[in-house]
């Protein structure tokens, strides 16, 4: 999505107050920098707005890179990376 904070609040508006963002993510689409980007900033931001909320996102579902990804590595969230 262009804005995680868009597509977490219209759940949300809805009822929604546990979101679990599990997609795969191709490596070479996924940012692995340590950067804070806009991504987290609007998680983040999300989850400042609605504190009854709880997110969640894979931090990565390729065991053979072991690494959280954005937006995975935003501060306030839940991250759950895959195991081998």
């Amino acid at each position: 999505p262009s804005d995680y904070g868009e597509m977490l609040g219209a759940g949300y508006a809805e009822g929604a107050r546990i979101f679990s963002n599990s997609w795969e993510t191709n490596s070479l689409n996924m940012s692995w920098s340590t950067d804070y980007s806009i991504d987290q900033s609007a998680v983040d931001r999300f989850i400042w707005d609605h504190p009854d909320s709880l997110v969640f996102f894979a931090g990565g579902n390729d065991p053979a890179l072991p690494y959280v990804g954005n937006p995975a590595s935003a501060k306030n969230l839940l991250a759950v990376p895959a195991a081998a």
